[in-house]
């Protein structure tokens, strides 16, 4: 199920990148919250740890929306863990902007994969398989986003006032899925190595290169 009214979501601050920059990574930590569906209980726990990344096209165009939503086709993956499951996705997923007004509640941005868009999912409870993945930032002032405003690249939880997951989990009986949800408690791009590290490591394979050499002779 698409769930699309908790799909499209949240809100942030927007910062040009350079053009060169065709890729950013965001990693996400959370916890998870109450109530545990019975039957998943045995498998997960109130404040277990949520955590994992994804990577986004900055050049992505919006293909779809409403006045007052956009979603953007500009995931290139999405990884998630949480207890003993795993899921990850190279497929087509999405990163939707809701702005407030038009029939939008909140300025809201959503990470969103789907298994039906290529997410792969082990480790859950037996016969039980992994629907979707929704991350969710809501700010419910509104003013962070404009209409057709390009894909967002900085994002901060400070610009919000809610901060949420969603993992929809379908039981081996088919028919409406059962919701994991929880917090987030860290969201923001991936650490880049620092210069002097990545010089250092540069005097480092060089070294090696000059030892092997030496070796040789």
């Amino acid at each position: 199920m698409r769930f699309a009214s908790l799909v499209l979501a949240a809100g942030l601050t927007a910062a040009s990148l350079p053009a060169s920059a065709a890729s950013i990574t965001y990693d996400f930590t959370g916890t998870l919250g109450s109530p545990i569906p019975t039957d998943l209980q045995s498998s997960y726990s109130v404040g277990e740890t949520f955590s994992g990344s994804y990577t986004f096209n900055t050049a992505v165009t919006t293909n779809l929306g409403t006045p007052n939503s956009e979603v953007f086709d500009a995931l290139t993956s999405f990884s998630f863990k949480i207890g003993s499951t795993t899921g990850s996705s190279t497929g087509a997923p999405e990163i939707q902007i809701g702005i407030l007004g038009g029939g939008e509640t909140t300025d809201r941005y959503s990470v969103v994969s789907r298994a039906t868009d290529g997410l792969n999912s082990s480790g859950q409870p037996a016969g039980f398989s992994i629907d979707s993945v929704i991350i969710r930032l809501d700010q419910t002032a509104g003013g962070l986003f404009v209409v057709n405003q390009p894909l967002p690249t900085t994002i901060t939880l400070a610009d919000f006032d809610l901060s949420s997951f969603f993992i929809f989990v379908t039981p081996p009986t088919g028919g409406q899925d059962e919701v994991l949800d929880g917090t987030l408690t860290a969201f923001g791009p991936a650490p880049i190595p620092e210069p002097a590290s990545l010089a250092l490591l540069g005097t480092a394979l060089a070294g090696f290169s000059m030892l092997r050499r030496r070796r040789k002779i």
